[in-house]
């Protein structure tokens, strides 16, 4: 009867242990979920930043696609996949509405009209940049950059009255054109308006100011995995990252 009673109580044991295994590897197959994340280049920088801090305090890896805009869709619509796109604003997002379930704000995205430090030029308005010694960088029409450019010239009609010299895939790369010396002034975000570079009239581009998003993908695999890294790209420690590469809270 003895033998009987151990023999009842080990073999509970072994189903209790064999239960916590099973019970801890299926813990450990949820974390190990891979949440694939596109984001713009030219946030490329508080972006790998927020995503390795994001790695570090949660048991998830990232794949982080960096594209500008335009690549990043014509992925998406042709692999079907991903878990969330960290977007430059609200509108750009309106050309994949089909594929995003919600859609949460991160920070500021603001603009700058700037010129070369100590403006070589006299620079001091958007008009100037009808002069035919002044020359222009932006970003190209596929990026959220040149998008907000194009806008701007628009509406203060001088589209076709500037001299745009080049545009460029990414931000960061409108401002080295400046710097350089490659041109006179640039439109652009104002995070990527560097020391060597000189804001004019910031006023007149508040209104243009772009509200940084994270849209939750419908593709995505692991609802779970995917509201872990939301909540994270709004916690204060996420935030604080955008604001030391120049962006501003919300």
């Amino acid at each position: 009867m003895k033998q009987m009673k151990k023999l009842i109580v080990c073999l509970l044991l072994s189903l209790t242990l064999i239960a916590s295994g099973f019970s801890e590897g299926t813990k450990e197959s949820a974390n190990n979920y891979t949440l694939h994340v596109y984001a713009g280049v030219g946030m490329s920088k508080p972006v790998k930043k927020v995503i390795n801090a994001f790695e570090k305090d949660s048991n998830y890896n990232v794949d982080l696609t960096l594209a500008n805009f335009g690549q990043i869709v014509s992925q998406m619509n042709i692999t079907k996949s991903g878990d969330v796109f960290i977007c430059a604003s609200h509108q750009d997002l309106e050309v994949i509405t089909d594929s995003v379930s919600s859609i949460d704000d991160l920070a500021l995205h603001k603009v700058s009209f700037a010129v070369q430090k100590g403006n070589p030029k006299g620079i001091t308005s958007l008009q100037d940049l009808t002069r035919k010694d002044v020359t222009l960088v932006i970003g190209n029409s596929s990026t959220a950059a040149g998008k907000i450019a194009d806008k701007i010239l628009s509406d203060f009609d001088l589209s076709d009255k500037v001299n745009i010299i080049a545009r460029q895939a990414a931000a960061a790369t409108i401002y080295t054109a400046l710097e350089r010396g490659e041109c006179d002034a640039m439109i652009n975000w104002k995070n990527n308006a560097g020391e060597n570079s000189q804001i004019i009239d910031s006023k007149l581009t508040d209104k243009y100011t772009r509200i940084i998003c994270a849209a939750s993908l419908k593709y995505s695999e692991n609802i779970e995995a995917q509201s872990a890294l939301i909540k994270f790209l709004k916690s204060e420690k996420a935030i604080r990252i955008w604001e030391s590469e120049g962006y501003e809270r919300l």
